[in-house]
């Protein structure tokens, strides 16, 4: 028999990547801020996956939907109660603490947490790298462009300025001229 107050404790751990990106016109942005992090461990997205995987909120069932859902919400309010974030003093290392009354729902609700939330930052970081190759092709799509129009102007200006015989000429000298040599 269980004494009722007897809480078990548990956590797991997810080691914080800084990641970054360059943005067009050679900017390059960090995002990971730990203090920030620290608030996505436990936050409504990642929170809804864990209660998801636990099967105490169907899968099928979208954020906002639980979100205005008097049954669902508060069970995603009583797990986010449980995990409590910790940063690793010194370092860029996150602690999942969990507290519980049941030793199993501790274990699961840790090591599901530190899941969800690799998942989540995972999903972020690929949103985030389609949004920056994204700029990249459009970047490059306009400069090819500005490219095209530069190498048009340039040989309007050599046939207006009759720079195309001249060229021509030049070729046919330097090649007899290499004849010569031979």
């Amino acid at each position: 028999t269980r004494t009722r107050g007897v809480s078990y404790r548990t956590q797991a751990s997810v080691e914080i990547q800084q990641v970054s990106f360059a943005a067009p016109g050679g900017t390059s942005f960090a995002w990971t801020e730990l203090s920030t992090e620290l608030h996505v461990v436990n936050s409504l997205p990642v929170v809804i996956q864990v209660a998801r995987k636990l099967g105490r909120i169907p899968a099928e069932l979208k954020h906002e939907e639980i979100l205005q859902n008097d049954k669902y919400f508060p069970i995603v309010k009583s797990i986010q109660a449980k995990i409590r974030p910790r940063q690793r003093q010194k370092t860029a290392i996150i602690d999942i603490e969990v507290a519980s009354t049941n030793p199993k729902e501790a274990r699961d609700l840790a090591n599901l947490t530190a899941e969800a939330y690799k998942w989540y930052r995972g999903q972020n970081t690929r949103e985030q790298s389609v949004a920056a190759q994204e700029a990249a092709t459009a970047q490059k799509t306009r400069l090819e462009a500005a490219l095209e129009a530069d190498e048009r102007a340039l040989g309007e200006f050599k046939i207006s300025h009759r720079l195309l015989e001249v060229e021509s000429s030049l070729k046919i000298h330097l090649s007899k001229l290499i004849e010569l040599e031979e």
